[in-house]
């Protein structure tokens, strides 16, 4: 640089609006910088958040799994009770109509035999 250009930008730094600008820089870096710290302070606090997500939506699928484990034993007991009640109910059936097929054979003996008695009496009497 020539001693000219040398002399002219001295002349320009010293400027009130080149040492106001220099001033604002400053206050714009230190704001700049506590924004920064601040977008730190949100990363940590937002890290936190999603791990808490994370322990919070562990716990809803451990629930989740443990409701449907639940339900399916539910729904088998009550599927092997009414299969209790329904093999119940057709033994109560069988052993209803075995004692009606037997108070039905007992009736037809003793028809016969009544009506055998009644020919017998009829032609020997």
């Amino acid at each position: 640089m020539t001693p000219q250009q040398e002399q002219l930008q001295a002349q320009v730094c010293e400027l009130p609006v080149i040492k106001e600008l220099k001033e604002n820089d400053s206050i714009l870096f230190n704001e700049l910088e506590q924004l920064r710290e601040g977008q730190l302070g949100m990363n940590k606090r937002l890290d936190k958040g999603a791990e808490r997500m994370d322990g919070i939506e562990d716990e809803l699928r451990s629930l989740k799994d443990t409701l449907r484990d639940g339900l399916k034993e539910v729904i088998t007991e009550i599927k092997d009770q009414k299969i209790s009640e329904l093999k119940k109910d057709l033994s109560d059936r069988k052993s209803s109509d075995s004692s009606l097929k037997n108070d039905l054979i007992k009736i037809v003996v003793l028809t016969v035999i009544t009506v055998v008695g009644y020919l017998f009496v009829k032609s020997y009497g």
